[in-house]
C-alpha cells in the first residue's frame, strides 16, 4: 500500500512519521530503503538515527576505491545483502531498475516529492546522422491503432503519443547517444509528437522532441510505501501517480500555514492582457535590465534585515547581506532567524513539457486549473519550500513579519495556496516605472494562425472526435 504524509513543512513528517516508521521496522525485523532529495538530508538521518546504515550517493562511490561501482550497483548489492536499513537520493532511486527482485524484502520511504518524473530529450536528424538501416520505426509499437493512425497523419509537435520499445536495439548508434538511449531505457515511458515520430521513422530533417516518464511501477511491489512530502497534490509525483492509476491513501492532509506574511509583487508583470504576457524571464531581464534594477531598490528598501535568495542565471546582481540558495532547499533549517525572501528565479516552463502536462496528465481540468497548477510544478511549489526556511518554520515564531519578494505576480498568487489567507498582506511594486518600452508580442495568439485558420493541433483534435462519432 502506498500511503502519503503531506503535512506542511516543519509540521513533524520527518520526525513523528518517517523516524517512528524506521524504529518500527527495525523492531520488528523489516528493512528500509529511506530515498531522500540530496547529501544534506542523509547526512540529517546520519545524525538523527543512532543505528547502522549503509549510506549510497556518487560522492562516496566516486572515491578511488570504488570508481568503478555506481551508485545503482551498490544499492542492489546492499539489497542483496540484505542490509537492514539504505539511504540513497531520489537520482538513484530512478535509475534502479523497476524489476529488481529484491523490493518485496523491503519497506520503501519516500522523503520529499521526486522532481525527476518528467524529462524532454532532443534528437536532431541531419543527412547520414544514422544508418538507414537501422529502422527505428520497428523498436517500437502503439498503444492502439487509432494513435498511430493520428500520428502518422500530422505533423504536430505539440500533441503527444505514447509508444513502446518492442526491441532491444543492441550495439547500434543506440548505444552511443544519451537521447536514443533515453528513447530506450526500460525505466521510463516514452512519448512522442507527429513531428518527432516523422524525424525518427522516416529520417525527416529536423529536431525530434521526446518525453520520457518515469515508469510507475518503480513505485509497485514494495513490503510498504510510505512518502512524505508537504502540500503533495500541488507536485508533479501526485499527478504521475493519478495519471497512471497507482493508488494512495492520505494519512495526514495539508493545512494551510498561518503567519504574518506581507507578499511584495508586481501586478503588471504574470498578467495577461489583450494582446500580451509580460512575465519575468530571463529574456525580460536581458532587454529591460533596468526593472532588476527596480527590483532589487524596492527590496533594499522594505526588507528587515538579512535575507535568503533564490535566483537563477543572473547572479550578478545580488543584494547585500543574502544567502543565495540552490533550487535544492530540502534538509536547510539554518535560516530560521531571517525574516526576508527573494523569489527572482525566472523558472520558465518549456513549453513542449507543458503541452505534455495540459493533454496527458491535466486534461480535466479547465484551462485556468491547469494553468494554475503548471505554476505549481515549475516555480510555486519550490517557493513555498523557500518560504518556509525562515521563521515561519521556527518554534520560536511569535508572528513577526515575513517578507516575501516576487516579481512575477501569476506566481505570486498560486504561493497563496500554501498560506491562510487571513494572514496574507499583498504589497504591490511598481516594476515598470522608468522603463521606456514595454515588451511586445512577437506573435499570434495560441491557438490561432495566420487568417485565423485551424492549427494543426486543432486539426488533430477534430481528426479524434471524428472518429469517436463515427467508428
Amino acid at each position: 500500500m502506498i500511503t502519503i504524509d503531506q503535512r506542511g513543512c516543519g509540521l513533524g513528517k520527518t520526525t513523528q512519521r518517517i523516524y517512528k516508521r524506521i524504529q518500527f521496522n527495525i523492531q520488528n525485523n523489516i528493512n528500509t530503503l529511506i530515498v531522500v532529495p540530496g547529501l544534506k538530508l542523509q547526512e540529517q538521518y546520519g545524525n538523527d538515527i543512532d543505528v547502522p546504515m549503509d549510506i549510497i550517493n556518487s560522492k562516496i562511490y566516486n572515491k578511488y576505491n570504488y570508481k568503478f561501482k555506481s551508485t545503482v550497483k551498490a544499492l542492489i548489492d546492499s539489497m542483496r545483502n540484505n542490509e537492514n536499513i539504505i539511504i540513497i537520493t531520489h537520482k538513484t532511486f530512478t535509475l534502479l531498475p523497476k524489476d529488481n527482485g529484491y523490493k518485496n524484502n523491503y519497506d520503501l520511504i519516500i522523503d520529499e516529492a521526486l522532481e525527476e518524473v518528467v524529462k524532454l530529450s532532443k534528437i536532431t536528424y541531419k543527412k547520414s546522422t544514422w544508418d538507414n538501416n537501422l529502422q527505428l520505426e520497428k523498436l517500437f509499437t502503439f498503444e492502439d491503432s487509432v494513435s498511430q493512425s493520428i500520428i502518422e497523419l500530422t505533423d504536430s509537435d505539440s500533441d503527444w503519443t505514447r509508444i513502446n520499445v518492442i526491441l532491444d536495439p543492441g550495439q547500434s548508434i543506440l548505444n552511443d547517444s544519451e537521447s536514443f538511449l533515453n528513447l530506450v531505457d526500460n525505466n521510463y515511458m516514452t512519448y512522442v509528437t507527429g513531428h518527432g515520430w516523422k524525424v525518427l521513422s522516416q529520417m525527416k530533417e529536423g529536431e525530434a522532441r521526446i518525453i520520457n516518464v518515469l515508469d510507475p511501477h518503480l513505485v509497485v511491489g514494495w513490503h510498504d510505501v510510505l512518502i512524505a512530502a508537504a502540500a503533495f497534490k500541488y507536485t508533479k509525483m501526485y499527478y504521475w501517480l493519478k495519471t497512471y492509476n497507482i493508488k494512495s491513501v492520505i494519512l495526514t492532509d495539508f493545512q494551510e500555514h498561518m503567519g504574518n506574511i506581507r507578499i511584495h509583487t508586481d501586478k503588471t508583470i504574470g498578467t495577461k492582457t489583450i494582446n500580451q504576457t509580460i512575465i519575468y524571464s530571463n529574456s525580460l531581464i536581458k532587454k529591460y535590465p533596468e526593472i532588476v534594477t527596480n527590483y532589487h531598490t524596492y527590496i533594499n528598501q522594505h526588507r528587515t534585515g538579512r535575507i535568503i535568495t533564490v535566483r537563477n542565471n543572473h547572479q550578478d546582481k545580488s543584494l547585500p547581506d543574502e544567502e543565495v540558495l540552490t533550487h535544492n532547499v530540502h534538509g536547510l533549517n539554518d535560516y530560521q532567524d531571517i525574516t526576508n525572501v527573494n523569489l527572482e528565479s525566472a523558472l520558465n516552463m518549456d513549453p513542449h513539457i507543458e503541452s505534455f502536462y495540459k493533454q496527458v496528465w491535466l486534461m480535466n481540468m479547465d484551462k485556468y486549473e491547469q494553468q494554475r497548477m503548471i505554476l505549481h510544478f515549475h516555480s510555486s511549489y519550490l517557493f513555498y519550500q523557500v518560504i518556509m526556511r525562515t521563521g515561519l518554520r521556527s518554534m520560536n515564531y511569535a508572528n513577526e513579519v515575513i517578507n516575501v519578494f516576487i516579481p512575477d505576480f501569476s506566481i505570486a498568487s498560486s504561493v497563496l495556496d500554501y498560506f491562510d489567507g487571513d494572514s496574507i498582506e499583498i504589497l504591490e511594486m511598481n516594476l515598470l516605472n522608468g522603463v521606456k518600452q514595454q515588451p511586445k508580442s512577437t506573435g499570434r495568439p495560441i491557438g490561432t494562425t495566420k487568417d485565423n485558420k485551424m492549427t494543426k493541433a486543432e486539426k488533430q483534435k477534430k481528426y479524434r472526435d471524428n472518429k469517436k462519432n463515427n467508428p
